[in-house]
């Protein structure tokens, strides 16, 4: 930005700690520079779950996961830990009756058009 360019909007989104890609990741189809979900390399994201398999980052139209996953301190250190690779074991060993769709809605993400602010 030039210096004489007037700033015209501050936006500040605080939400959870994986929201971002859910709600905000696909823009990376928009903006490439964006560290978001690379819609050319699905596979590229994923979590994998206590039995080592890999659960990726799929299109969810879902709004509320139906088992929440824990907020305490040490849930999120444990979600976030090696670059946000955990949120999945975390959920599935403190999370009772997780089932695959759940996991996958876990890590999912809006599509561009699926969410109306992002339209």
């Amino acid at each position: 930005m030039a210096p004489d360019e007037a700033i015209r909007h501050v936006v500040l989104l605080m939400i959870e700690n994986h929201s971002f890609d859910q709600m905000l990741g696909c823009l990376q189809d928009e903006f490439p520079e964006l560290d978001g979900v690379d819609m050319n390399a699905p596979e590229a994201r994923f979590n994998v779950d206590i039995s080592g398999n890999r659960v990726f980052q799929v299109p969810t139209d879902e709004q509320q996961v139906a088992r929440d996953p824990l907020h305490e301190t040490v849930n999120v250190l444990a979600q976030i830990a090696n670059a946000n690779s955990g949120f999945v074991r975390d959920y599935q060993s403190n999370v009772s009756g997780t089932t695959a769709e759940d996991r996958h809605n876990l890590i999912g993400y809006y599509a561009l058009d699926r969410l109306p602010a992002l339209q």
